[in-house]
């Protein structure tokens, strides 16, 4: 029921024959999830055929690099992760709000038309204001880094978002589209409130990472960073930022640098929780092409639509969310002799998905090769008894 299957069965499958343009559309992977009756359902839709190369497909094969899939395996964190003093100072602050004390509330209570009461209303009975959305999702942000990076990891994410609401403000690019001088003077109150110790001169232990994020810098450290070029793929621009950090220091060999998507919805706001410096990261690719970068920690923003250069190690931190995200992170590594590294966490509930994909993607291009589907199809057509509502009358002939 996507928005664009109902404009094709509405008006391209309603319009004559003639009329509809033929196009060719190219996909590593034209289905998104697992289920192989869906590309029917897609052809239908789309009123095209699903091909793939059967000429000369030795001699293309030649120049095509199938990376050798990795399963990275890592333990489960301890029953009990201890949180760091700056997520519970944060999270002190957090339980302490009163929206009574926002200045947007206050603002509503001192204008009283029937538009503001009923906005008021719904405020205060979801006690959630803008201010109180920008704190609540800096803290559920730390606390999913937390349980993901270790404790190091959330206290580097919550100290450096402090420092840049704080940094913003002295220098007035702290710049939240909507959000009022008395709503900034408040969060940047509010933040003050938390405590956050500076790390300079400590050292950076393991025990304050994860399982996880240890064996990432294991496996990094045995490959041989003078030939590297690779990407690591997470799933929240605030992972990008992390680890990025946390790798710059625990696997110095490597030049790294990150890549976030640049959203083009002009209503979307700034938030405090966002670290990303899209400035910063214009001129990322071309150091990656030039060797001046040779490690990217990004989101599926590369999975698709830009060109990357050849890779010869992609590592997925976590599991591909469908069949598309895996085939194409999986074609980052052009390469001869690349790797394609998955992460899993040592309980065997995640991993057998991937080997289901291998056989899902065996499937889809036996269909594609499959010449019988275009002749049955024309059959089925061609059997199609056809009905008018017109007839042709030969007066000469009665």
């Amino acid at each position: 029921n996507h928005p664009s299957s109902r404009i094709l069965r509405n008006f391209y499958h309603a319009s004559p024959a003639e009329a509809r343009p033929s196009i060719l559309g190219l996909s590593a992977s034209p289905v998104v999830n697992g289920k192989i009756g869906n590309l029917g359902l897609l052809e239908s839709n789309l009123n095209a055929i699903s091909r793939t190369p059967r000429i000369h497909r030795d001699e293309m094969l030649q120049f095509i690099h199938q990376p050798k899939l990795i399963k990275l395996m890592y333990l489960p964190n301890s029953s009990e992760l201890i949180a760091p003093p700056a997520l519970e100072s944060l999270r002190e602050v957090y339980e302490r709000l009163d929206i009574e004390q926002d200045p947007w509330v206050i603002k509503m209570k001192s204008d009283r038309s029937t538009c503001n009461a009923k906005a008021l209303e719904k405020a205060l009975i979801s006690n959630r204001t803008y201010c109180h959305d920008q704190i609540k999702g800096l803290y559920d942000k730390a606390l999913a880094i937390h349980q993901e990076l270790g404790s190091f990891a959330a206290e580097y994410y919550i100290r450096q978002s402090v420092a840049k609401l704080r940094r913003g403000a002295d220098e007035g690019s702290f710049i939240i589209e909507g959000l009022t001088d008395p709503e900034k003077l408040y969060l940047r109150r509010k933040f003050a409130e938390v405590v956050v110790f500076e790390r300079e001169g400590c050292p950076l232990e393991s025990h304050h990472t994860t399982p996880k994020v240890q064996a990432l810098i294991q496996c990094l450290r045995k490959m041989d960073s003078s030939t590297f070029a690779g990407l690591i793929f997470v799933r929240t621009r605030a992972e990008v930022a992390v680890l990025s950090h946390i790798l710059s220091i625990q696997a110095p060999r490597f030049k790294v640098a990150t890549f976030v998507g640049e959203s083009g919805f002009s209503g979307r706001r700034n938030t405090v929780s966002d670290l990303a410096d899209l400035k910063t990261q214009k001129g990322t690719l071309d150091d990656l092409r030039l060797g001046r970068k040779n490690l990217i920690v990004t989101t599926n923003a590369l999975e698709e639509g830009i060109d990357v250069s050849a890779c010869n190690v992609v590592i997925c931190f976590d599991r591909p969310p469908n069949l598309k995200s895996f085939i194409q992170r999986r074609g980052r590594a052009r390469r001869a002799a690349s790797k394609y590294v998955i992460m899993f966490e040592d309980n065997g509930l995640q991993s057998s998905a991937i080997w289901t994909w291998h056989e899902l993607e065996e499937d889809m291009r036996r269909t594609y090769m499959d010449e019988l589907r275009l002749l049955q199809n024309i059959q089925r057509l061609e059997s199609v008894e056809e009905t008018a509502d017109r007839e042709l009358l030969v007066r000469s002939s009665g």
